[in-house]
């Protein structure tokens, strides 16, 4: 019954003190969610940049 209450209230003390731990300090997890957001938006702009390059072509990108 304990463990039942303490996955309902969320996360338990040792999850987070264990993941604080692997995160390491406040910047890391800024340059964390940086790099994550970058690869993000290479994710969702790749494709869209190589349909842009075979509909287009590489001469209107270059004039």
């Amino acid at each position: 019954m304990v463990s039942k209450r303490r996955h309902r209230g969320g996360r338990s003390r040792t999850d987070s003190v264990r993941l604080g731990a692997l995160l390491g300090s406040r910047r890391d997890l800024v340059h964390l969610a940086l790099a994550g957001f970058v690869a993000g938006d290479l994710v969702y702009l790749a494709p869209v940049g190589f349909v842009a390059w075979g509909r287009f072509g590489p001469e209107s990108f270059t004039g």
